[in-house]
């Protein structure tokens, strides 16, 4: 349940099912540019780095439990090589639709369904485990917006709020520092993120 629900923490890449959630640069908040590669830097409980390739599509990713590499054997498969202290296991991500303004990805008994606004950024995430239903709705003060204010996250009867608050952007216009509040307790986020010559 912890880790089912752990999808509602903003702007964190890969917790659920060892990374299988990403499929490109932005399913981790990162709308422009083309981005080679995000590295969390803080806090240390979520530090990881996911590694891009030219066209926007995930190659690798790795935390300090596991690593992910990912091949992509059609425009609707992946082969994902997952490795732990524990040893490898390979696992298979299924896109079902992939198109700019909503996602549709099966992974293994997982699915999880992302739809984009106008401008790019995201209006709201629903994800489905084992008969369970998780979603996320994200709340803009703008329509220009590409970063929410406030997520509403429901799984079951469990509901929480985040705010979110971002206090720099890099020359890109995304985010690299940003503070989460939840139930009384804010913590502060930075990450960088390198870029492809243009």
């Amino acid at each position: 349940m912890r880790r089912f629900f752990s999808l509602c923490v903003f702007l964190v890449c890969g917790i659920v099912a060892y990374g299988q959630d990403i499929l490109d640069f932005r399913m981790c908040d990162v709308f422009n540019g083309k981005v080679k590669s995000i590295i969390q830097t803080s806090p240390e409980m979520i530090q990881n780095e996911v590694e891009f390739m030219i066209d926007g599509r995930v190659r690798h990713y790795k935390n300090k439990m596991f690593e992910v590499n990912y091949e992509w054997i059609s425009d609707e498969e992946l082969k994902l090589e997952v490795t732990t202290s524990q040893g490898s296991q390979i696992v298979y991500m299924y896109i079902n639709e992939y198109r700019k303004e909503y996602y549709d990805i099966d992974f293994a008994e997982s699915n999880c369904k992302i739809w984009f606004r106008d401008n790019g950024g995201i209006d709201r995430k629903e994800m489905r485990q084992n008969g369970v239903k998780a979603t996320q709705t994200y709340y803009y003060h703008s329509d220009s917006d590409l970063y929410p204010y406030k997520i509403e996250s429901i799984m079951g009867t469990q509901s929480q709020v985040i705010y979110i608050n971002v206090e720099k952007y890099d020359s890109k216009g995304n985010a690299i520092i940003y503070s989460q509040t939840s139930n009384g307790v804010t913590f502060q986020c930075k990450r960088i993120i390198t870029y492809y010559n243009e």
